[in-house]
């Protein structure tokens, strides 16, 4: 297990969680398969499906409004390429042991600000 979190200040709970699956993937060989688990269905919602319509778009939403994090979802869809990744819903709260603990270091992160 490696364990590694951080801080911003001024800033919400998708650019975070965009920035830990940036970190993760930044961290793991290309040829690595992985699953990658979330508890944000937006969050996977965004990758899985939106991102193709977004690029189609000039990463602009239908009504041509921005997309919030767009740099972030730019990072992830190019980290994506050519790799071997399951996504994975996880529910909140619900007891599994890698989301509660991604949760305790939130919590840290959000105490040493």
């Amino acid at each position: 297990l490696k364990e590694k979190f951080g801080t911003k200040r001024y800033t919400d709970n998708l650019d975070m969680e965009y920035q830990a699956i940036i970190e993760a993937l930044h961290e793991i060989d290309l040829d690595t398969e992985v699953t990658l688990y979330s508890d944000s269905r937006i969050v996977l919602d965004n990758i899985l499906i939106e991102i193709k319509d977004w690029k189609k778009q000039n990463w602009k939403k239908k009504n041509a409004k921005e997309i919030p994090h767009v740099e972030k979802l730019r990072q992830i869809d190019e980290l994506i390429q050519n790799r071997k990744i399951s996504w994975k819903w996880v529910r909140a709260h619900s007891g599994n042991f890698y989301n509660d603990y991604c949760d305790k270091l939130c919590i840290r992160a959000r105490l040493s600000i």
